[in-house]
């Protein structure tokens, strides 16, 4: 008999594939571009949903199944509401009181140490100095901006600009599963701005970045009490690596580990939450793992979703959706003996999006 699972969040389509190919029968909420995601499972809502409609989307979810759920991003940095929606029945996320330890600047702060670096952060603008604006409850890159000063916004903060190679890592508790180096501002997938573009599995980088990575994960996991699968984000150059923000939930990152090597997330979620020990054997995989999030160039409209759905491609709209210029349209995967190569196809799969697009979104 099939174990059921509901998983909640603005991107939920990956984890739902992941879970049904282990055997789960999944119930989700997904408000980005989730025609395939019902290909895995049950949608709770056909609308696109975000953290304030939460709490009316899980009581529609306890209704229809009284299976455990999975609070993905962004709600999941919402301790209150993983706190109330556990009251309630069996949710396989960190303790309310870790998720908001893990959001907290000066616990961040205080994990770094040995090879890891926090940037300054505050609410001062600071002439001359390169920053960002960030949100504390964003992700995916959503309100992250240049500084150009002026009054903040409530829930809003500055922080230094790093330079250097971005990645991100996945750990499940305290033990590191692997790192992804990001894709940002590819012209090719009409990517700008910081809104999250892709992902390469896995990353290239220095042992002396991995061995400070992995050692933070134990620290901060330890210190936390972070449990099951989260993920954090980084820039690395030569002072060392710069730790931008945890994220106590499934990443992205989790997802093309996941795919390398063959992990069922809500097995080992499941198993690291409830004090089990998880036995995942992980060899350096024969491939790269690729995804981009290819974004709308103009205005358009989107069809052959079936076709797209064949060729590998994730994370699509329903045939006829119009997309403004900015907005995602489509999420792209590839798998190859090399980074370069890995980057080619999906260049090369953009074109053919963009070209079939109408409304002049490959101009």
């Amino acid at each position: 008999m099939k174990k059921g699972i509901g998983l909640l969040g603005c991107r939920v389509r990956p984890f739902m594939e992941n879970s049904f190919h282990h055997g789960y029968d999944v119930r989700g909420a997904d408000g980005f571009n989730d025609w395939d995601a019902e290909k895995f499972g049950k949608l709770v809502t056909a609308t696109a949903v975000n953290p304030a409609c939460y709490p009316q989307v899980l009581e529609r979810y306890r209704d229809m199944d009284g299976s455990p759920v999975i609070f993905c991003g962004p709600v999941e940095v919402d301790p209150s509401l993983v706190e109330r929606a556990a009251m309630n029945g069996p949710v396989l996320n960190a303790p309310s009181s870790s998720i908001a330890k893990s959001r907290n600047h000066d616990f961040l702060r205080r994990m770094a140490a040995d090879g890891i670096f926090f940037p300054e952060t505050g609410f001062d603008y600071l002439p001359g100095a390169k920053s960002l604006i960030k949100e504390y409850s964003s992700a995916g890159g959503v309100g992250v901006m240049e500084d150009r000063g002026g009054e903040l916004l409530a829930g809003q903060y500055r922080q230094k600009k790093i330079d250097g190679l971005s990645v991100g890592a996945a750990f499940l508790s305290t033990r590191l599963m692997g790192i992804t180096n990001h894709i940002n501002r590819v012209g090719e997938f009409g990517q700008c701005g910081y809104m999250y573009g892709g992902l390469v599995y896995p990353a290239d980088i220095e042992n002396i970045h991995e061995r400070a990575i992995k050692n933070f994960g134990k620290r901060a996991g330890e210190e936390s009490g972070l449990t099951g699968w989260w993920g954090a984000d980084f820039i690395l150059n030569g002072q060392g690596a710069y730790l931008l923000e945890i994220n106590p939930r499934f990443t992205a990152s989790a997802e093309l580990i996941a795919q390398a090597h063959d992990i069922d997330l809500v097995g080992t979620q499941t198993s690291a939450i409830n004090g089990g020990t998880v036995d995942v054997e992980q060899k350096p995989p024969p491939r790269y793992h690729a995804t981009a999030v290819c974004y709308a160039k103009a205005d358009c409209v989107f069809n052959d979703a079936l076709k797209w759905f064949e060729l590998g491609a994730r994370d699509i709209p329903h045939d006829g959706k119009a997309i403004k210029k900015g907005e995602p349209v489509i999420s792209l995967y590839a798998k190859a003996k090399g980074y370069e190569v890995c980057m080619s196809k999906l260049k090369m799969d953009a074109g053919k999006l963009y070209s079939g697009l109408t409304g002049g979104a490959g101009k």
